[in-house]
C-alpha cells in the first residue's frame, strides 16, 4: 500500500513541477518576445498576439478543463481515496510520537501547509504592494 501511494505522490509532484515548468516558460515568451517583429514573407509577424493568445486560451478554457479532467482521473483511479481513507488520515494526524521529543505527524502537517500556503501569502502581498501600493493589502 505504501509503494501505490508513493506512486501517486510523486505523480502529483511531477504534474505540479510540470504546470510550474509551462507557467515560467509561458511568461518568459509573453516578456522577452512580446515586442519583437520579424518579417515573414513580407508581413509583419508578432509574437506577442501569438503567446497572447494561446495563454488566454490555456488560462480560461483548457486549464479549468485540465484541472477537472484530472482531478476526476485521479479520484477514480484511486477508487475515492478521499473518501474511502478519510478515517485513517484523521486517526494519522492525530496519533501521538513514539518519542518524547520527536514531531507529531500533526505538526508535520502544519509545518508543511505553512510553509506552502505562507510563502504564496508573502509572495501575493509583496507582489500587489509592488503593483498597486500600499492600499492593495488593505
Amino acid at each position: 500500500m505504501r509503494g501505490y501511494q508513493n506512486h501517486l505522490i510523486d505523480l502529483l509532484y511531477c504534474a505540479k513541477v510540470l504546470a510550474l515548468l509551462a507557467v515560467v516558460l509561458s511568461e518568459f515568451w509573453k516578456y522577452v518576445i512580446i515586442n519583437k517583429q520579424t518579417k515573414k514573407g513580407g508581413a509583419t509577424f508578432m509574437f506577442g498576439e501569438i503567446i497572447g493568445a494561446i495563454s488566454n486560451f490555456m488560462y480560461s478554457y483548457l486549464l479549468i478543463i485540465m484541472l477537472i479532467g484530472v482531478g476526476l482521473y485521479y479520484t477514480l483511479r484511486t477508487r475515492l481515496v478521499q473518501v474511502r481513507m478519510f478515517k485513517e488520515t484523521i486517526r494519522v494526524i492525530l496519533e501521538k510520537p513514539v518519542e518524547s521529543g520527536a514531531v507529531s505527524s500533526f505538526q508535520a502537517l502544519m509545518v508543511s501547509t505553512a510553509s506552502r500556503v505562507g510563502t504564496g501569502n508573502i509572495i501575493g502581498i509583496s507582489t500587489a504592494i509592488c503593483l498597486g501600493g500600499y492600499g492593495a493589502v488593505f
